[in-house]
């Protein structure tokens, strides 16, 4: 039987995340290193940092993979879904570029 080990660490982001103390996407990462997460998450460590940064980029396993470490209830699925969009919506993620210029 497989056993997958679970860095402590996403036990102190899930209790931060549904306490309201992580805001941000990357308040995350304040907790669980990139390079942890990342490999946790099955992507390479540049590939996550380029998801925080554009996070329209982020796959659905990612997410799933993300949350399920954290804490597989709905709860944080829907949490951890909030701070992607919120991060998306704050980098301008999705905004059309013409001429140089971003436009909506």
């Amino acid at each position: 039987m497989w056993i997958m080990y679970k860095d402590h660490r996403y036990e102190i982001v899930c209790h931060n995340l549904l306490a309201g103390k992580i805001k941000t996407l990357q308040d995350i990462f304040k907790y669980i290193p990139i390079e942890v997460a990342a490999i946790d998450m099955g992507i390479d460590p540049k590939t996550l940092k380029r998801r925080l940064r554009e996070p329209d980029g982020f796959h659905l396993s990612e997410v799933f993979e993300l949350y399920q470490r954290i804490d597989p209830t709905i709860e944080t699925y829907r949490r951890v879904v909030a701070l992607i969009i919120q991060g998306s919506h704050m980098s301008g993620a999705g905004q059309k570029k013409i001429d140089g210029k971003n436009k909506r």
